[in-house]
């Protein structure tokens, strides 16, 4: 939110992770989600060769996404229901709002007024927002351990991936710094451990980051 409007990130947050506080528990920002009449396989995934290796929904957004805590791409992380000095929110009661949302879903399928407009970008160089993409990008290998491969790294849990609440996101080990106590006091060298990089591809949605 903070890259699309600084006054909106005041408001509902400024990353994942303030803005999963407020939505997680805010019914009319549940009810924006995609629903099931939205097209099929708008949550793509793809490796560092550029392959396809998910393409989500196959029918029912809300079990295979927005209520997955099994995978670092579904809606919410856990934790982040939690936020520090502000109301808490378990799961179950998460659950509860996704089902409502749902519910609201049900309810106005099919249903349009008869006066509906849709609002769409045709300009080629700024596409309209119309799917979350998620693209996975080599990092460094400082050593001969083999990388995890483009499905090992879909299937991962959240605790695989270190998410600040913006993109990217991280998978592996992460850049150190480690003393030389044999150098002296101030000696020391910076060991690069590996990663791999999840970027969201610009002009893509945002997944409330």
């Amino acid at each position: 939110m903070r890259d699309e409007s600084f006054v909106a990130g005041l408001v509902i947050g400024s990353n994942g992770r303030e803005v999963t506080a407020v939505f997680a528990q805010a019914p009319g920002a549940l009810q924006l989600l995609p629903s099931a009449e939205y097209q099929r396989g708008w949550l793509k995934i793809r490796g560092a060769d550029g392959r396809e290796v998910e393409s989500l929904p196959t029918a029912d957004p809300h079990a295979e996404i927005y209520l997955r805590r099994d995978r670092w791409w579904g809606l919410v992380r856990p934790e982040w229901l939690r936020p520090q000095g502000g109301r808490p929110l378990s799961w179950d009661e998460y659950v509860l709002n996704i089902n409502a949302a749902k519910g609201f879903h049900q309810q106005i399928r099919g249903k349009y007024h008869v006066n509906s407009y849709v609002y769409y970008g045709a300009d080629p160089g700024v596409p309209s927002f119309e799917r979350v993409q998620w693209q996975m990008k080599q990092g460094l290998t400082p050593d001969r351990a083999p990388r995890p491969s483009s499905q090992q790294v879909r299937d991962m849990g959240f605790d695989g991936v270190r998410d600040s609440g913006s993109n990217p996101l991280y998978v592996g080990g992460q850049t150190e710094y480690v003393p030389d106590y044999g150098g002296g006091m101030w000696g020391g060298r910076w060991r690069y451990l590996r990663d791999e990089l999840l970027g969201n591809q610009r002009g893509d949605a945002g997944w409330w980051r």
